[in-house]
């Protein structure tokens, strides 16, 4: 599954978007300290704004500020942006808890504060969906995978990924099979499943031994080995299965590009059943 490509198709509908409208959104990225991987992120959704026709705000504290600075930051920020996320993860000093829930939910486009995530499990209207979760639905979506009766293996039950992956799905018509670290052999889990979607976060988990032929394979896993970025599934998956998204450019590209229809979703400007839509439809 091309990564690239699909988040290319959501940038070209949004800078479509932006040409026709007068409302330009802002996006605002608090970053504190200099993590390599969190600086490289923070690049990506300034080059994707870029490119888009949309300012992105980059406020770069000190890896040792404190959490009321930290905080007054987050609450300025937001008050000038149309939506606003904060750079995880934090210094260990930093409660993430505490500053994430000083950005406003009607300003959440990453949908991790406790209002974001409870208006998505109350399938509120307008609720704003994890940004990892709808890049997995648009790269199902644009590859015509079905859902719907399927029953699909969920690796990790963490508030990034796992969770609202898992209920997306499920409310799409998916039967969850969920395998996390107390799970004994996730082997028995994963072949048994006709889709695989792996948020753990531990290098080479799933091997090409723990799926059935034919499966749909989606990493949304990432962690560090010898300095390199690295998902949950080892490349030889892909012998195996039908469909396989990598780490790098899987889902990490449309996450981006998701981010920014958030944006949008929040901003008025469009429906985020219609951005899907015209995806299937390309």
């Amino acid at each position: 599954m091309d990564g690239k490509k699909v988040a290319l198709e959501i940038e070209t509908l949004l800078k479509d978007i932006i040409a026709k409208s007068s409302t330009k959104p802002t996006l605002g990225i608090l970053l504190v300290g200099d993590d390599p991987a969190s600086v490289s992120y923070v690049k990506r959704k300034q080059d994707f704004g870029a490119r888009i026709g949309v300012d992105v705000l980059v406020v770069n504290l000190g890896g040792d500020s404190t959490l009321e600075e930290v905080g007054v930051a987050t609450k300025k920020l937001c008050e000038t942006s149309t939506g606003c996320i904060v750079q995880l993860p934090l210094p260990n000093n930093l409660s993430s808890e505490k500053i994430l829930e000083l950005i406003p939910v009607g300003k959440d486009v990453d949908a991790l504060t406790e209002g974001a995530i409870t208006k998505f499990e109350d399938n509120e209207a307008g609720a704003i969906v994890s940004p990892v979760a709808l890049a997995i639905r648009a790269l199902l979506s644009s590859y015509k995978v079905e859902v719907s009766g399927k029953t699909i293996a969920m690796i990790g039950r963490g508030k990034l990924v796992g969770e609202p992956v898992s209920l997306l799905l499920e409310r799409m018509g998916a039967k969850i099979l969920f395998a996390d670290k107390d799970t004994k052999d996730v082997g028995e889990v994963t072949r048994n499943a006709d889709i695989v979607v792996s948020g753990a976060g531990v290098p080479n988990l799933v091997t090409k031994e723990m799926i059935k032929d034919g499966a749909v394979v989606l990493d949304a896993g990432t962690s560090e080995a010898s300095g390199k970025l690295v998902g949950d599934v080892e490349k030889n998956v892909e012998e195996k299965a039908s469909l396989f998204a990598p780490v790098p450019g899987g889902i990490g590209p449309v996450t981006v590009a998701m981010l920014f229809v958030n944006l949008f979703v929040l901003a008025g400007l469009v429906d985020l059943e219609t951005i899907l839509k015209e995806i299937r439809a390309q």
